[in-house]
This record gives structure tokens, C-alpha cells and sequence, in this order.
């Protein structure tokens, strides 16, 4: 079975919150907003302390810093923005290719599948993906994806 659907911003927000309750995956840009706050903290507090320095040293570094860090997520999003992703199951385990990256996931490394009333979650030994229902084509399309899961998982 191929599903080939180009997946939405909002969509991919939606979709990794839930898959959160699935699998707890390491997502290292994550951690950016922790080390972005402990840096303007640590300047800011670096600035006050600093008798001679301009309180409007603090709220440049502040809000510059938030700016680059949001410039940041904006030019990650747009890198694989609108771009399809091919999500192949077959008999020996599930492949996702987009154009600039390929991940396979055999059978025996599928831990858990669930639905949402949007998505199929999957979540295998080091990754989880979703699908998007509205890729499925409607009621039969997810039908058998559903029981193609549930056979290959068992």
C-alpha cells in the first residue's frame, strides 16, 4: 500500500503533539527554547548586574534573541514544506521517502500503532510518523490500512 501526501505546518504541529502520548521521542530543537531562555536570562541578569549598562541593553537582547529563535523555526518549517511525503507499506516493513530523506521500519520494529481521529500513529524502536487520514481517500482507505496494521502487527 502507498500513501503519497504533502504534509501541512499545522497539520505536522497537530499530528507530533499527539504522537507524543505514543512514543516520548528526542527531538534535539526541542531543547532550543530551554538554552534560548537560560542564555537571555543569563545576559539579561549580566546587563543588570552591570551598573553602567542601559536597561535597554536587557530588552534588545530579549527580544532580538526571541526574534532569531522564532526566524529559526520559520526557516526549518519551510525546508520541507510542500514537499510529498511517500509512506510505503509492504511486506517487510514500512518505508517514508521524501525527496532529500529515506527512513525504513521493519515489521518486528513497530511497537505501537494507534488512531486519532485524525491520524494513524506509529511508533517504532527509534522514530514515530503519522499518516493523515485525509490521504486515505475516505472510509475504505482507512478500513484498510487499519486492518493491514493489525495484520502485519500481528
Amino acid at each position: 500500500m502507498r500513501i503519497t501526501y504533502i504534509p501541512t505546518l499545522s497539520e505536522h504541529l497537530r499530528a507530533r503533539r499527539a504522537l507524543g502520548a505514543v512514543l516520548p521521542v528526542f527531538d534535539r530543537y526541542a531543547l532550543l527554547p530551554w538554552f534560548l531562555a537560560v542564555g537571555l536570562i543569563g545576559s539579561m541578569i549580566q546587563q543588570v548586574a552591570n551598573p553602567a549598562a542601559s536597561p535597554w541593553q536587557a530588552l534588545v537582547t530579549m527580544f532580538g534573541g526571541t526574534a532569531c529563535f522564532f526566524a529559526g523555526i520559520g526557516i526549518r518549517a519551510r525546508k520541507h514544506a510542500g514537499k510529498p511525503l511517500t509512506v510505503e507499506l509492504g511486506d517487510e516493513g514500512i518505508e517514508l521517502r521524501q525527496p532529500s530523506n529515506r527512513w525504513s521500519v521493519p515489521w518486528a520494529g513497530v511497537r505501537r500503532v494507534d488512531e486519532t481521529a485524525e491520524f494513524f500513529l506509529v511508533a517504532a524502536e527509534r522514530a514515530a510518523f503519522y499518516l493523515p487520514k485525509r490521504a486515505l481517500c475516505g472510509a475504505e482507505g482507512e478500513a484498510a490500512l487499519r486492518e493491514m496494521l493489525r495484520a502485519r502487527r500481528e
